[in-house]
């Protein structure tokens, strides 16, 4: 990014800018459409504004009548405060046709000098690798919150070719990022339709309805192995047919032991090393395996065999998670390690002689068996809760031992082809990551099209703006004196210069 191509400059956002302004403090944003639309922080992603959730502030727009207050077509938000480091300086360009809006004091509103930059240009440099470097830089942590300034936002630089090649530059830009967006929203379409298909999968070969025609159903015949009993959260009587020779029985009557995790303080709990793995819910994934290279925690012997020895588990031991969302992520023990420890949110089953580990793993993972628990959830401060004494009452299809040895080994086969197709639907998804970044890239480097030896250089223009440019600060009654009037047009997506508060 050093060596420049000819008519090319470095400037700063400062350079650029005519206006940098915080937004306004709100105390209750609310849903109904009371007063000017106010933007949201989720409102602002990388390269784009979502328009899809907008707040109200409750002023009425007489109140808001100043247009440093407002958001209009051409203006730059960056966002000045995220929880994830990443998103702290994301860059949203506000397209022709919105408006008015607001925005909040977590969001910079940047107004560039259009004779000078197109902001679609400077809004693609700002997501660039490059550039997106230099904002982390500066970006500063308190408290778990990121955040940047203002005045550190207006020291990042970047390339700046002639504004006429940086309208082509744009104009390639969105063709070629319209070929990426369309192929990106396809994989995810196959890739929704993967995840569906295997819970179809899953399901059917819980409920023994995987496969050809299987042989008749026979639903009394069924709900014979749970003895009249009847749940006192689960409806038994709901319950479907299964095939003849299953039967629906009890978890607790299945199963050796059921018995849930729980949480050591927190300086008997050691990042990365230790003697005894100890799982958290975000160790358990969706495709039914532990993932421990997350964060792993372990604790030592003592609390193991001590404080925590109702929680021990090992291989072969199922388990899932019982606080969410997500719930139900069902895995089974893997002998990485002769014992692990699970925590509070997590259900640990172990099958007796008439269920296998893979059966029992398998059933539980089944979306007509996850939705019986998750129809006794409660919800408390955004979270839901399974109950223990839910998991043990449970109702499981159970088809004799050689046939749950079979279904398994068919589903197997029909998963490992389905995360055959996942994964070249994550790797076409990480192609197209690259490869948007790769055209931010070359555009900041001038390899994106064809320089234009006509095309007036961009260091002929400092000196052109500068008598513009160069405005004492604002007096107090907000005017910047002797500074020239311009004039507002906003459908023609034209907005106020007059202030100039850098």
């Amino acid at each position: 990014m050093n060596d420049l191509p000819r008519g090319w400059s470095r400037i700063t956002l400062g350079d650029a800018a005519v206006s940098v302004k915080n937004g306004i403090f709100i105390s209750r944003p609310g849903t109904d459409p009371d007063g000017v639309p106010i933007l949201r922080i989720s409102s602002i992603r990388p390269g784009a504004l979502d328009l899809s959730d907008v707040r109200y502030s409750g002023l009425e727009p007489t109140a808001l009548s100043n247009a440093d207050s407002l958001v209009l077509p051409g203006d730059l938000l960056f966002t000045r405060y995220n929880g994830n480091i990443d998103y702290v300086g994301a860059c949203a360009l506000v397209p022709t046709g919105v408006g008015p809006l607001t925005y909040p004091d977590k969001i910079i509103r940047v107004r560039v000098d259009k004779r000078m930059v197109d902001p679609a240009f400077v809004c693609y440099a700002f997501v660039s690798p490059e550039v997106r470097a230099l904002v982390r830089g500066l970006a500063r942590t308190t408290a778990g919150q990121a955040g940047i300034s203002g005045s550190s936002l207006r020291k990042i630089s970047f390339p700046l070719p002639p504004l006429a090649e940086q309208r082509r530059i744009v104009a390639a830009l969105e063709d070629h990022l319209s070929r990426v967006e369309f192929a990106m929203a396809v994989l995810h379409q196959l890739s929704s339709r993967v995840a569906r298909l295997r819970e179809r999968v899953i399901d059917s070969a819980a409920l023994g309805s995987l496969g050809p025609a299987h042989r008749g159903t026979d639903r009394a015949s069924a709900l014979s192995g749970l003895n009249g009993r009847s749940g006192l959260k689960i409806d038994y009587s709901a319950l479907p047919a299964l095939p003849i020779g299953w039967t629906w029985r009890q978890a607790a009557d299945l199963c050796d032991s059921i018995s849930c995790g729980s949480t050591p303080a927190s300086n008997l709990m050691y990042a990365e090393s230790g003697q005894v793995p100890f799982l958290k819910v975000y160790n358990l994934t969706k495709l039914g395996t532990v993932d421990f290279s997350i964060r792993p925690t372990f604790i030592d012997r003592s609390t193991h065999e001590g404080p925590l020895r109702r929680s021990r588990v090992r291989p072969g031991d199922v388990l899932t998670n019982i606080v969410g969302p997500p719930l139900g992520k069902t895995v089974v023990v893997p002998d990485t390690y002769s014992e692990w420890n699970i925590n509070q949110a997590i259900v640990a089953f172990r099958s007796g002689a008439e269920i296998s580990a893979d059966w029992l793993a398998l059933v539980l993972q089944a979306p007509t068996i996850l939705k019986l628990l998750q129809g006794t959830a409660r919800a408390t401060a955004g979270q839901f809760n399974i109950a223990l004494s839910t998991c043990r009452e449970l109702p499981l299809p159970v088809p004799p031992r050689d046939e749950q040895a079979r279904i398994i080994a068919r589903t197997a086969e029909i998963l490992s082809n389905l995360d055959v197709a996942h994964a070249y639907i994550s790797k076409g998804t990480r192609y197209g990551a690259r490869l948007r970044q790769s055209l931010m890239s070359d555009a900041l480097a001038g390899r994106l099209v064809e320089q234009d030896p006509y095309d007036e250089p961009v260091e002929q223009w400092p000196a052109k703006t500068s008598t513009q440019r160069n405005y004492p600060r604002p007096s107090k009654k907000g005017r910047v004196a002797g500074a020239p009037k311009h004039t507002s047009d906003i459908a023609s997506d034209a907005y106020e210069q007059e202030e100039l508060p850098l």
